[in-house]
């Protein structure tokens, strides 16, 4: 198996995101906050940094035992990308799950300990337990899975908070309004990559409905019908509209205008455009466009971060 194939196998790119949504949120966010009381943050470069490698990791085996039970389905659905049972043996694959999921979690286990709570490492034992049920069961049940997937991409966010748990109990002791401001942050971005991430999941779920009705998976676009999704999701992409939108006139009218305009370019515009092509989908590629779309929309909320601190700073 090639190097290359090995990295489409573990999603590459979607691991890249996830580093930079955790390097985003610690350095744009989490950090600057704590210096700026001169609190001692928990977590030095190196140590953040296999905090991350450690998520990459869990979520890496999480995407081979989602391949290793999706045979069947992605043969249908997208059968030029099937790797298990062709390049690589079911056994091997199943290995490789075992072995990078106890990697991630040895890793997380010293992160944990290094700053003084290693009960924290549950909740990458948490996420890999569910990442491994996910595969073998729950996405095929009616919203399980996309729920499940979710929250782990929400913990995704939350998890450097809670490794600099000390920190910020510091922080809100000096500066309290400060600490304040930080968690609702995090929970804001939390909030929005779990609903954007259970739209996608659904977005997902309608462009593989194929495959899916022949495995007799119970996802919503099987139970509910194409054209019920349709609407569902184009409801639920404009519940995430209101909130950005109820962003952005606090940031417009609390003299944050660069801001503002970059949330109204950078992730409402592709959010309406979502929508749209939902609305237009008759089949896969339509709702691939829709997808592609969503990507966009996600991307431009994980590079809000760094934007709003270059504006905090220089602007």
């Amino acid at each position: 198996m090639s190097v290359f194939a090995f990295l489409r196998l573990i999603r590459w790119v979607n691991l890249l995101i996830m580093a930079a949504t955790q390097y985003a949120v610690y350095y744009c966010l989490l950090k600057p906050a704590i210096k700026s009381a001169f609190v001692a943050p928990a977590l030095t470069h190196q140590s953040f940094a296999l905090l991350c490698l450690s998520t990459l990791l869990i979520g890496a085996a999480g995407y081979i035992i989602n391949d290793y039970y999706d045979i069947r389905i992605d043969q249908i659905n997208k059968p030029e990308k099937v790797m298990i049972g062709k390049i690589m043996r079911r056994r091997i694959a199943l290995a490789l799950h075992i072995g990078i999921s106890a990697i991630g979690l040895f890793i997380a286990f010293l992160v944990a300990w290094s700053v003084g709570m290693p009960r924290l490492v549950f909740l990458h034992a948490i996420a890999a337990l569910l990442l491994y049920k996910y595969s073998e069961n729950y996405k095929r049940r009616f919203l399980s899975g996309n729920l499940m997937i979710a929250l782990l991409t929400a913990l995704v966010v939350i998890l450097p908070l809670a490794f600099e748990t000390k920190a910020i109990i510091q922080l809100n002791g000096i500066q309290p309004e400060m600490a304040s401001y930080v968690v609702k942050a995090f929970f804001v971005y939390a909030a929005f990559a779990f609903f954007t991430t259970f739209i996608r999941e659904i977005v997902k779920d309608a462009e593989d409905l194929e495959g899916d009705l022949d495995s007799n998976c119970q996802t919503l676009p099987i139970l509910l019908g194409t054209r019920r999704t349709k609407n569902l999701l184009v409801g639920l992409l404009a519940l995430v509209e209101i909130a950005l939108l109820i962003i952005f006139y606090f940031q417009s009218t609390g003299g944050g205008a660069i801001a503002a305009l970059y949330l109204l370019f950078g992730v409402m515009v592709p959010g309406i455009f979502t929508a749209w092509h939902v609305l237009k989908a008759r089949d896969k590629a339509g709702f691939a466009k829709a997808s592609t779309w969503l990507k966009l929309m996600m991307t431009g909320g994980i590079l809000s971060m760094p934007v709003y601190y270059f504006i905090y700073l220089y602007l």
